[in-house]
């Protein structure tokens, strides 16, 4: 994957019509979830073999997503998309315990 990723990234400097830019992009983010979605198995598959452990922290479960929609609002604004985080203050736990790096295996493993 890093080598497709790598060749991807080859193209930004090279003359392109909107179109193969656009296709490029498109590209380069589904390699970006592949890979993403690589690097999740690999981690359940080394916390299955104990070779890696999860780290319990507690955090505040509305600041990362605000911080989440953040990330991504400047993409979505290009794209006239609106990003909206609607919740009850009731239906959410404010501050819940996890490992922040790994939710993947967390999701899996409880």
């Amino acid at each position: 994957m890093g080598s497709i990723i790598g060749a991807l990234s080859s193209f930004e400097d090279t003359p392109l019509n909107n179109e193969q830019k656009e296709m490029v992009q498109i590209m380069t983010h589904a390699s970006d979830v592949v890979l993403a979605v690589i690097n999740d198995i690999l981690d359940v598959a080394k916390f299955e073999a104990q070779k890696i452990r999860l780290i319990n922290r507690t955090f505040d479960l509305i600041v990362l997503v605000e911080k989440t929609i953040d990330i991504f609002a400047e993409q979505a604004g290009k794209k006239r998309i609106e990003l909206i985080l609607l919740f009850k203050p009731n239906d959410l736990p404010r501050y819940i315990k996890s490992d922040p790096e790994r939710y993947a295996i967390y999701v899996i493993t409880t």
